[in-house]
């Protein structure tokens, strides 16, 4: 593999690992947001909120 295949081949990884990572804050939002709405009492409702994960990975 020549010098300039090396640095394609770690770019193109460290753009798989970030776009991995993009999909993680999403997902750990729906998960904390999960949580936290049956760990709070009965007429507290946080699933409303559950629509913040996709505008994340929108933007």
């Amino acid at each position: 593999m020549t010098v300039h295949g090396r640095r394609r081949h770690a770019a193109l990884r460290g753009a798989w690992q970030r776009a991995h990572a993009l999909v993680m804050i999403p997902l750990g939002f729906i998960v904390l947001i999960s949580v936290v709405d049956l760990a709070s009492p009965a007429d507290v409702h946080l699933g409303p909120l559950l629509v913040v994960a996709p505008a994340i990975e929108r933007a």
